[in-house]
């Protein structure tokens, strides 16, 4: 991430640029801005350095219990990666996740019934549940 940036929305900017320029479907990033939209309205004008996992984890908590539709587990996935994605780049400065087949694997959304601590202590674990392969010479 470039110490330029200095909001939340620059953050997502600068990765949707990223993402853009590594030729990213349009489909994933419309997806993504979604969360992404939701995120920098609810954040304002925040600085960037208060994102990160648990930040993003206790937003998408929020967001999907706000939402007025029941979100399938393929959407809740997409919102995740989302999430994942912004803080992985804001931590790394590069975009380390990409798919080479089904080889890609994200953890299902917790149990509603549990408590937000056991929600968001498991979401915050996330990163060391991914199994993922990186491609770095795309």
């Amino acid at each position: 991430m470039s110490k330029e940036t200095k909001s939340i929305s620059e953050l997502v900017n600068a990765v949707s640029e990223e993402m853009t320029r590594l030729d990213y479907k349009p489909t994933v990033l419309k997806q993504y801005h979604i969360v992404w939209n939701k995120l920098c309205k609810h954040a304002g004008v925040r600085p960037a350095n208060d994102f990160d996992m648990e930040f993003g984890m206790k937003f998408l908590d929020e967001a999907m219990r706000a939402h007025p539709k029941h979100l399938n587990e393929n959407s809740k996935h997409r919102w995740i990666k989302a999430i994942y994605t912004l803080a992985d780049f804001k931590r790394t400065g590069i975009l380390s996740l990409r798919r080479r087949n089904a080889d890609l694997f994200f953890p299902m959304w917790p149990n509603p019934r549990s408590s937000n601590s056991q929600r968001i202590n498991r979401l915050l674990d996330y990163p060391n549940q991914v199994f993922h392969h990186l491609d770095l010479g795309r």
